[in-house]
């Protein structure tokens, strides 16, 4: 192949790449452009959620109250006095006393369960570099598989 033919055969590979590279270009300006809209969608689909929440809870207290207003036997009053709202307030504090040890017990259960099962970890790694040593030793290739499955070695 004369020089010159390679010169127009590496010209026009040249102008294939730039085109392509062109395109590339485009295409990954179109993906950013898509990543940004979506992110701006996904924004308002948030917020129009949150919108619409908070449309329901409005709409739901609407019509409670009107049930109420509508409600013949509702004479506008509470009929509790003090002394019933104290008890019923103290009931709902010890509940809330209660709900709070539980969850502080729940929560030293959870970790004395995590140290326990960091423990067995442990413990079994270091079962698996005894059980890794003494193959070795003996001149062994593999390490067995994990306990309740049959040892094969390779």
């Amino acid at each position: 192949m004369s020089s010159s033919k390679r010169q127009i055969a590496l010209e026009k590979e040249l102008q294939q790449l730039t085109a392509i590279n062109t395109s590339v270009a485009t295409m990954i300006e179109a993906i950013r452009s898509t990543q940004t809209n979506i992110m701006k969608t996904q924004e308002s689909t948030e917020n129009t959620d949150k919108l619409l929440n908070q449309w329901i809870r409005i709409l739901s207290q609407t019509n409670f109250t009107n049930e109420i207003l509508q409600n013949p036997h509702w004479n506008g009053s509470t009929e509790i006095d003090d002394e019933e709202i104290e008890i019923k307030l103290n009931e709902e504090q010890e509940l809330i006393n209660d709900l709070n040890e539980l969850i502080n017990e729940n929560s030293e259960l959870s970790k004395t369960i995590e140290q326990k099962e960091q423990k067995e970890k442990l413990d079994e790694n270091r079962r698996r570099e005894l059980i890794s040593r003494r193959h070795k030793e003996l001149g062994l290739r593999s390490v067995p598989k994990k306990r309740g499955t049959s040892r094969v070695y390779k």
